[in-house]
């Protein structure tokens, strides 16, 4: 019983390995400037980590806003429009869907399935499964 146990807690530990996506986030900005950067892990819905720039239209010379996160793919690259208090503004998802890819974040590879596959091997190995 213990080594069937064993083995379906290997197999869970690689699937949230391989599947998990961390992105950057910004818990505090200012003047566009991110200063509390942390790390987020998406769920399985929001599968790319996102870039979004709010730029007011009819203000030159505004510095906009960014965001940092997980979003679905639907909503990726995409731009919507809106007003607030009458002064319109567009706002643009860029994604991309590897570990902490967007910009301000350091570029890591995200465990492939045949480097999972050969880790749960490993594992099933050493416990005796």
């Amino acid at each position: 019983m213990n080594r069937v146990l064993c083995c379906l807690l290997a197999v869970a530990v690689l699937f949230v390995v391989v599947e998990s996506l961390t992105c950057r986030t910004c818990r505090a900005a200012f003047l566009g400037e991110c200063l509390i950067p942390a790390n987020i892990t998406c769920s399985v819905a929001q599968s790319n980590c996102f870039v979004g720039e709010a730029v007011f239209v009819g203000i030159p010379n505004f510095i906009g806003f960014k965001t940092h996160g997980c979003l679905d793919t639907a909503s990726c690259n995409r731009t919507e429009t809106g007003t607030i208090l009458g002064v319109p503004y567009n706002s643009t998802f860029y994604c991309c869907s590897t570990d902490l890819c967007v910009p301000g974040g350091a570029s890591t590879v995200q465990l492939s399935l045949t480097a999972g596959a050969a880790l749960l091997f490993s594992l099933w190995n050493s416990m005796g499964c």
